[in-house]
């Protein structure tokens, strides 16, 4: 039997993409998913679940 994301209950924890200008996708996708989004570094963004450790 195989069951979509949906049927197995999964959900999004994190993401990771490369970006010339990561805090902008970070922020679409933080936005997009009801995500928390932090700024790690200049270059780096974090976007993560609401119950992500």
């Amino acid at each position: 039997m195989t069951l979509t994301a949906l049927q197995a209950a999964a959900y999004l924890q994190h993401l990771e993409f490369h970006s010339a200008a990561p805090a902008e996708l970070a922020k679409f996708y933080s936005n997009v998913m009801d995500m928390n989004c932090r700024q790690v570094s200049e270059a780096e963004c974090a976007v993560k679940a609401p119950c992500a450790a």
